[in-house]
């Protein structure tokens, strides 16, 4: 019955340097992979890399901005010696910052929720005022590299759409243009092949803007972006969990954010 057990649920195998979250063996590689906070803990030393994305921000109503992404932080090869706290951040609620997520020290800054408001990625500009898109705040720090963008800007011309929620790969678009929320990354598609986390590779898309009629609504950017609403009686898209996604601006009422993950991924 042990043998059985063996990797499942966290319980290491043989020889392996780490235990905690959800174990997934694939090829040449595990993931320890966290949808929600723990610990890693450190059995003997090794090398990891390891992957941090926060909690999507949360959307406004009435042809709404789209929210921004959670940011992103990478660290590849990090020699882990010592028992590592694992904070993964939940999405933000409406017109809210999504939360951060952490390993360790390590930071991924939550996306930012509302009109014009900066975070891991910025959420887009409202569609009645001439105003850029929240900054992205993602730093590239303890030695990891930062991913976030900001949210797209607005003129205060395109009447009752907003503009799209930062990606982690992308900006999100303007008002004027489309309101389409940035895309993700997929830097790490295979880890999100291999763990069946992510969406189609991506992490971190940016939400899209709602819509009250006239210009089409704003798509999700590719990463668990939520869509926009389209109309006054329709809700924004939340962004999907476990992928940082910001959510849909509210054509009529808003959405929530997407909850972050942490990945961490060692040889065999």
């Amino acid at each position: 019955m042990l043998n059985n057990l063996v990797g499942v649920y966290g319980i290491p195998k043989p020889g392996d340097p780490f235990s905690g979250g959800t174990l997934v063996t694939t090829g040449s590689f595990r993931y320890r992979v966290f949808t929600a906070s723990g610990t890693l803990t450190v059995l003997s030393a090794a090398n990891a890399d390891v992957l941090v994305v926060a909690g999507g921000g949360g959307s406004t109503a009435g042809a709404g901005s789209g929210a921004g992404a959670g940011g992103i932080i990478y660290r590849e090869n990090f020699s882990i010696s010592s028992n590592t706290t694992v904070t993964v951040g939940a999405g933000g609620a409406i017109n809210t910052n999504g939360d951060n997520s952490l390993f360790g020290v390590m930071t991924a800054f939550g996306g930012g929720g509302g009109n014009s408001v900066a975070g891991g990625s910025g959420s887009g500009a409202p569609w009645n005022l001439s105003q850029a898109g929240g900054a992205s705040t993602q730093t590239s720090n303890n030695s990891g590299t930062g991913y976030g963008n900001a949210g797209g800007a607005s003129t205060g011309s395109q009447s009752f759409r907003g503009a799209g929620g930062g990606g982690a790969g992308s900006a999100g678009a303007s008002a004027d243009a489309s309101g389409n929320g940035g895309i993700g990354k997929n830097t790490w598609s295979s880890w999100a092949s291999d763990t069946s986390t992510g969406a189609s590779g991506y992490f971190a898309g940016g939400g899209g803007s709602g819509s009250q009629g006239g210009p089409s609504n704003g798509t999700g950017g590719t990463g668990g972006g939520g869509a926009g609403g389209n109309g006054t009686s329709s809700a924004g898209v939340n962004g999907l969990a476990n992928t940082g996604g910001g959510a849909g601006g509210g054509g009529g009422s808003a959405a929530t954010g997407g909850s972050g993950i942490v990945i961490v991924r060692y040889s065999l």
